[in-house]
């Protein structure tokens, strides 16, 4: 827990700091009601602003901005509280800290080498050494995005930017259905370059795409294209495996719209038992203290349960289900990240949506069950499909999770029901026998 300490040897930033990130806003008040400056930092040079900005606290951020807080300070990545706002997708607070005079930290630095270099430079040596001082504070790529940002060059740029190489495919889900297994083994590949880190989160972040004009185009993919070295000689493919991308509405948009060319692959499980491990998941990670069939009528209904939850249980239930990006216009009202454990697997809408957007040569297909049982088959099927020689695997146990008991029949029984014309339709669009996925069996733990 977050409190705040008078004592001596304690880092007064830290406290505010802390409290702000959490959300606190007692302690907030307490911090500076004890005479800690609001623009105190804490690790990596973050004030209570940037804290409150980056974790979506509105009301944290409103009260700082009130008492005196610097809108427009930067933390050791040169990134303001606007940044951070944007990054974690709160519009509210983008809005407000624009109100207050927020901007980005590029655009300040960029500003700040500019007046610099007009001062000391002769009209010779300008561009020079404003380039080599960007170069150095931002690094090539913060370069040519601030250098497009402020100085109106987008068109030549985008035009640029638009012939350069692109992420040729996307492992786009669903979740829990073997994606990391596939990305186990295709980082292995010499052919095949992934993305640094498992599972970007790029095209499903909607803050990040509310602005739609050519400079934010740009933007966009220099900060994208980072998550691949530079598009590294020797690989003959890029691809990016991230498994919301395929139920979050609006990110296979995007993907289109980024690469019309690029390859879909998805693996698609039952839909019963991706739920259980879903659930299983978010729990053993610790952000489901619920049981099945409570986190289930969560889903459903909101906060209601079947008993009124204690104070601290509904206060985190708030949390869970009010995120900053539910008020994104971009965003769907039904959607969340965390509780949505049989939403995700109605693979019928998902499945009409990429056959909207690509062509089918472009989407591949792919059943769970039967990668699990032959996963070289399945490699190799991914490898022809991705144009790209076979390579031999050695099968690997990839997050597999202990459960404490199995999914209880009656709850198998009644999940099928519900689900049961949406299963019925992914077989009629794909030609599939799920006939499986219809059995009343147990969940077999350890996926």
């Amino acid at each position: 827990m977050c409190q705040v300490h008078s004592g001596a040897g304690w880092h007064k930033g830290w406290h505010i700091v802390c409290a702000a990130q959490k959300g606190r806003l007692d302690l907030v008040q307490a911090a500076v009601a004890s005479g800690i400056d609001v623009n105190s930092r804490w690790a990596k040079n973050s004030t209570p602003l940037m804290a409150a900005s980056r974790f979506g606290h509105l009301v944290v951020v409103q009260f700082l901005l009130e008492h005196g807080a610097d809108v427009n300070l930067w933390d050791t990545g040169y990134a303001t509280a606007l940044d951070h706002a944007q990054q974690c997708g709160s519009l509210d607070i983008v809005s407000l800290l624009r109100t207050h005079g927020g901007q980005a930290g590029s655009s300040f630095l960029l500003r700040m080498c500019w007046d610099y270099v007009q001062k000391r430079s002769s009209t010779a040596l300008l561009v020079v050494c404003f380039c080599g001082l960007l170069w150095l504070a931002l690094g090539l790529e913060r370069c040519v995005l601030a250098l497009a940002t402020t100085l109106s060059v987008s068109v030549p740029i985008y035009v640029s930017l638009r012939t350069r190489k692109r992420v040729d495919f996307f492992i786009v889900g669903a979740q829990k259905a073997g994606t990391s297994a596939l990305w186990t083994y295709l980082v292995e590949h010499p052919a095949v370059y992934l993305s640094k880190e498992k599972e970007l989160h790029f095209f499903d972040d909607d803050a990040r795409f509310l602005l739609t004009n050519p400079v934010a185009t740009i933007i966009r993919e220099l900060q994208y294209h980072t998550c691949f070295g530079g598009f590294r000689d020797g690989a003959k493919v890029f691809g990016e495996v991230t498994p919301i991308y395929c139920w979050w509405r609006g990110a296979l948009e995007r993907i289109a719209a980024y690469n019309p060319k690029a390859k879909i692959i998805m693996l698609m499980r039952d839909p019963v038992s991706r739920a259980y491990s879903h659930w299983n998941m978010n729990g053993q990670q610790g952000w489901n203290p619920f049981a099945f069939v409570d986190a289930l009528e969560i889903e459903r209904s909101g906060t209601k349960l079947r008993q009124p939850p204690e104070p601290r249980i509904r206060d985190y239930i708030h949390h869970l289900l009010a995120p900053p990006c539910r008020a994104l216009p971009t965003a769907s009202s039904h959607q969340h990240k965390k509780f949505s454990y049989v939403e995700r697997g109605r693979y019928a809408r998902q499945i009409v949506e990429m056959r909207r957007l690509f062509p089918e040569d472009q989407l591949m297909f792919m059943k769970y069950e039967q990668f699990c049982a032959d996963e070289q088959k399945g490699i190799d099927d991914i490898c022809n499909f991705l144009g790209v020689d076979p390579m031999t695997i050695s099968p690997a146990e990839v997050h597999k999770r202990s459960y404490n008991a199995p999914m209880p029949t009656e709850v198998r029984r009644d999940l099928i029901a519900h689900l049961l014309p949406d299963i019925e339709q992914v077989e009629k669009l794909l030609g599939w026998d799920c006939s499986d996925w219809k059995a009343e069996k147990r969940h077999v733990a350890g996926a």
